[in-house]
């Protein structure tokens, strides 16, 4: 490593590093992250899978509005409504009228969907299996661990303006 180069800009040229990679790293061709991200939610009765966890392990068919989507996924109702649109339209989401009130309708993962799901689960975790293989467990935890500690330091020196420079 060149002696020349600050940690600064050693850290932000890795994170921009990281940031490309992830951007381009998509669980499924045909998907946006926030498409995959709904059926998720949709798969996991209203929540993202939690640290730790290994995702829906046995994908769940409940039916949600799409305000009670909107709300889980803390974004705006026309957003979700124009994403699920798309879902629906390549087969990945159903709607379902709701028996008592024939103007609502909710919506939930389809059969479709769930396989979409397990398939992009083993796609994902074969892709991060053979970068663990070259990076090695142990140095994945530490990894790990040092990012969650680095995000938190930064939280926590970001002060009341949200970390934004004065001075540019």
């Amino acid at each position: 490593m060149n002696q020349d180069v600050s940690q600064p800009t050693r850290l932000f040229t890795v994170m921009d590093r990281m940031r490309k990679v992830w951007q381009n790293l998509r669980p499924c061709p045909d998907l946006t992250k926030a498409q995959f991200r709904t059926l998720m939610v949709l798969a996991n009765d209203g929540k993202m899978p939690m640290l730790g966890q290994q995702g829906c392990t046995q994908p769940n068919r409940s039916v949600m509005t799409l305000s009670a989507l909107a709300a889980a996924m803390g974004q705006a109702l026309p957003s979700i409504s124009q994403r699920v649109s798309g879902l629906e339209s390549m087969g990945y989401v159903e709607r379902v009228p709701d028996p008592s009130d024939r103007r609502v309708s909710g919506i939930r993962i389809s059969d479709q969907g769930i396989l979409l799901l397990e398939q992009a689960k083993r796609d994902m975790g074969a892709r991060i299996d053979a970068a663990t293989d070259i990076l090695g467990s142990d140095n994945l935890d530490l990894l790990l661990d040092l990012l969650e500690q680095f995000a938190a330091a930064l939280d926590a020196s970001a002060g009341e303006n949200g970390g934004v420079s004065q001075t540019c």
